[in-house]
């Protein structure tokens, strides 16, 4: 890019003056202003799209440690509501405790 800059540092470097000498020059001018402008904004963009693939592995990262945690607490939760009725021999002690239990499981 450094070849660019001392063509784009004279001041006869404009497409539109460029224009009335030669179309074919015209179009290489355009194209080496287009270029320098790309070479400057990749320059700002690239450090960017580094830092977007580092949040994005993390952000992975935390989301699978999520689904994994999430998958316990399931498990936890299922396993808790099961022991509030199980075994049902301990919990109910008679046996029309049952159907009560059953009206109340219920609604």
């Amino acid at each position: 890019m450094l070849s660019f800059f001392r063509y784009l540092a004279n001041p006869e470097m404009e497409p539109t003056k460029i224009l009335s000498v030669s179309k074919a020059a015209y179009g290489l001018c355009s194209w080496i202003i287009a270029m320098e402008a790309y070479d400057r904004v990749a320059k700002v963009v690239a450090p960017k799209k580094e830092a977007l693939r580092i949040a994005e592995a993390e952000y992975n990262e935390v989301m699978e440690a999520l689904l994994i945690k999430q998958a316990a607490l399931k498990k936890v939760n299922f396993g808790s509501i099961l022991s509030l009725f199980w075994p049902p021999i301990l919990i109910i002690p008679h046996p029309f405790s049952i159907e009560l239990m059953i009206h109340c499981i219920s609604g």
